[in-house]
């Protein structure tokens, strides 16, 4: 299976080293640190896993064991899966990430100097209706919709 990034209904905005994206699907927010935005960009359904992970390592100086880079590819998969964002996501073999969250942070410190381990940061965004806040009674105000009782006498939510 070829990962397949989602592009519908998504608002992206790159901020410096990461990118942010917004679903408008679920109103969810997402930052991608570098490492993985630069997988999800490259994840348009004609690469494989493996050669996500050579592209990417020669983008993001990944480590040098292709079990390892595999493993980032993978990692960053899941964490970009459970946000939503892909379209198809292949499921690791056997369930397996290859190498753990933990043996991924000690390839970092070991040499992969100046590599992120791929992360996916998540909020829920409220719509605006959720989001709309009313005035309490004896506030000012210039319509019934302002009011959380709904009344205004036309200057004070009665």
């Amino acid at each position: 299976m070829f990962p397949r990034a989602r592009t519908e209904e998504l608002l992206i905005r790159e901020v410096e080293a990461e990118v942010l994206v917004y679903d408008q699907r679920n109103h969810g927010v997402h930052c991608l640190n570098p490492t993985a935005a630069l997988i999800w960009r490259h994840c348009n359904g004609t690469r494989t896993v493996a050669q996500l992970a050579e592209l990417a390592s020669g983008e993001a100086g990944f480590p040098e064991a292709a079990e390892e880079r595999e493993a980032f590819v993978w990692h960053a998969l899941q964490g970009l899966a459970s946000a939503d964002l892909m379209d198809a996501a292949p499921r690791p073999p056997e369930g397996d990430l290859g190498l753990s969250r933990r043996e991924l942070g000690r390839s970092l410190a070991a040499g992969a100097v100046g590599v992120l381990l791929p992360a996916v940061l998540s909020i829920t965004a409220p719509t605006a209706a959720e989001a709309a806040s009313c005035l309490e009674s004896g506030k000012s105000c210039t319509s019934h919709a302002q009011c959380c009782n709904q009344l205004c006498d036309g200057s004070t939510c009665v």
